[in-house]
């Protein structure tokens, strides 16, 4: 058993949920979505959903296993799943906020919903199908290697509708200073923790890597358009007191 690694997965996961909570509080505060890119919360959500069917192939063997070692094991999995769970409640919110006709955000949630569980069925189907069936392992880990790096590919321009936005408004608008302010440091100790402490495939977490990089990017952005706007408006308020 992997006591440091419990530990850092259970602090990572906790980190993970807690790092969300000033997005959607800011959000809900503001009752306002400006300046969140849809595109980017959608190719997020692709992103994690295929980055946790890649954990899950890759430790399906543990889920037959019934001991304790085997569940505390499964953390890496958990850490994404949970990844996964609060990028959808961030998109659930967003939703809610973006279209105020209450009939058109049902029937938009409805169809988001129901293409998203249609997708995970053909995607775990075909991969637990040929499992069950034929026990093709080989076939099992190029499945999940596909699915982790069409992750990594996701992951790769998932930001970049955000960045484009963020550079258009030059203002990061409803987007949470403190949430990237967590989530960039926490993407080096889950890189750790998924790529030392469980050895996990590079497939699993090469898309940190790349969050990471576009995460500091967006950081970075969000704190520069903040100084300087707020230089301007103290420019303006001197001007205003000289005349």
């Amino acid at each position: 058993m992997n006591i440091v690694g419990v530990i850092l997965g259970s602090l990572i996961c906790i980190g993970n949920i807690c790092s969300y909570i000033p997005q959607f509080h800011k959000i809900i505060k503001d009752e306002s979505v400006l300046g969140i890119s849809e595109m980017s919360l959608i190719l997020m959500n692709m992103g994690m959903m295929f980055l946790s069917m890649n954990s899950l192939i890759y430790n399906w063997p543990k889920f037959f296993c019934h001991n304790v070692s085997c569940i505390l094991d499964l953390f890496p999995f958990y850490q994404i799943c949970i990844s996964w769970l609060m990028v959808l409640i961030f998109y659930i919110i967003f939703i809610r906020y973006k279209i105020k006709i209450y009939e058109k955000r049902i029937i938009s949630a409805l169809y988001y919903v129901i293409t998203y569980i249609l997708f995970i069925i053909l995607v775990l189907g075909l991969a637990i199908g040929e499992k069950v069936h034929n026990d093709n392992t080989k076939f099992f880990i190029i499945y999940a290697n596909i699915l982790g790096y069409a992750s990594a590919v996701f992951n790769s321009i998932v930001y970049l509708p955000q960045i484009y936005d963020l550079y258009k408004l030059k203002d990061s608008g409803s987007l949470s200073f403190i949430m990237f302010a967590m989530q960039t440091p926490g993407n080096i100790i889950i890189i750790f923790f998924q790529a030392f402490l469980y050895k996990q495939y590079v497939s699993t977490w090469i898309t940190y890597v790349i969050t990471l990089i576009e995460q500091l990017i967006i950081l970075m952005m969000i704190i520069y358009y903040h100084f300087k706007n707020k230089n301007r408006s103290d420019f303006y308020e001197i001007e205003i007191e000289d005349d």
